[in-house]
């Protein structure tokens, strides 16, 4: 068997870690070139530790990251409200969440799949896809053709794949929502997520995602999406952090630089099921794009990952594992997309009760902990 994977996120490594980790030829076509992994972190909770501990990659993400096992809900002043703690269900010895810069995720995903067998194209695209009764023929921009059993687009949001194999009507819509984030060093008693809102109802957050390194982030509520010149991040994000008085956020501000700020609308996506159009399956972002309020957009790519890994491990016929792949996928997604959805619409109101949130994400924390 032969397998190309189109993109070289989150979800086309770990599904090249796990399909090259059972001898299947597999091909990764990247259009950017190798480490350049961009955006400041990504939380895991405990169901993407098990499904990073399904591909073999749990340990080394463990060791370079920063695990935790609460999420404190604060004023701006940074006095703790109430606290959340998801259950430890990868590992009682291990924490319930973990947070990890993506240029390390990337990492550690990259050198498992290039030790597995994968090989990985850097700076390539994928210029056609035609398929047939027994296969797929994949041309890329390098001149050359592969002809694969399979087709994973992994190429997220934004998915070419989705929109040329699919069709343009499924496409990301943007949310009313949008993060600002800043990378600096983390201090010694960070040791958990923390959400903080001001009375105006600015919302922000912490997370640490290393030994020395976090990253705190600032909603930002605009009926239009917004787009913001580099040149002006460091001086917006300031102002916005000027609103908190807890001391982990003026940490950051006193932190800012030219290039540790960023700017990102939350465009959504959920295509419908089935996630397959003959021997092309969409995985990760390309299927979900998820608003970040559940911190699983990330996890649920890997569990997608090992699941297909897993479904194409029985050796049944590519239709069925495409076929089972949508079915067990498609409703736990819905279920965390939806919730996520909700939690960002709570909190472009001007006021909202916060039982509520901690209530939704308590059950989703729940359901996530079960079996994938």
């Amino acid at each position: 068997m032969r397998i190309v994977i189109i993109g070289a996120g989150i979800a086309g490594l770990s599904a090249a870690v796990g399909l090259a980790g059972q001898g299947i030829e597999v091909d990764v076509v990247e259009v950017n070139p190798a480490g350049d992994g961009t955006g400041a972190g990504i939380t895991l909770l405990a169901n993407a530790l098990r499904a990073l501990d399904e591909l073999g990659v749990a340990d080394p993400c463990l060791e370079i990251g920063h695990g935790f096992d609460t999420i404190d809900i604060a004023d701006s002043a940074g006095n703790v409200l109430m606290s959340e703690r998801p259950p430890r269900t990868f590992h009682p010895d291990r924490p319930a969440i973990l947070g990890i810069t993506r240029a390390a995720l990337y990492a550690v995903l990259a050198k498992r799949a290039v030790e597995s067998g994968a090989t990985l194209r850097y700076e390539q695209t994928v210029t056609a896809i035609e398929q047939d009764r027994a296969g797929v023929d994949v041309s890329l921009s390098s001149g050359e053709h592969v002809r694969a059993d399979l087709v994973v687009a992994a190429d997220g949001t934004y998915s070419t794949t989705r929109a040329s194999v699919f069709g343009t009507q499924h496409a990301p819509a943007y949310v009313g929502q949008g993060a600002w984030r800043l990378s600096f060093a983390r201090s010694d008693d960070l040791d958990a997520m923390v959400l903080l809102r001001t009375a105006t109802g600015r919302a922000a957050g912490v997370i640490p995602t290393g030994p020395d390194s976090c990253y705190v982030f600032v909603l930002e509520t605009t009926a239009a999406r917004a787009r913001i010149p580099d040149e002006q991040l460091p001086v917006l994000m300031a102002e916005r952090l000027a609103e908190f008085s807890a001391p982990i956020l003026q940490a950051g501000a006193a932190a800012i630089g030219e290039h540790n700020v960023s700017y990102r609308p939350f465009d959504i996506l959920l295509a419908p099921a089935p996630w397959h159009h003959g021997r092309v399956v969409l995985i990760g972002d390309a299927a979900h794009t998820l608003t970040p309020q559940m911190t699983s957009g990330g996890g649920l790519a890997i569990e997608d990952a090992a699941v297909l890994s897993r479904l194409v491990g029985s050796a049944e016929p590519i239709a069925d594992i495409l076929d089972a792949f949508s079915d067990q996928r498609y409703p736990r997604v819905k279920r965390v997309y939806d919730a996520s959805l909700q939690i960002s619409r709570w909190e472009q109101l001007a006021s909202y009760d916060r039982s509520l949130m901690q209530q939704l994400m308590g059950e989703t924390h729940a359901f996530l902990a079960g079996a994938f």
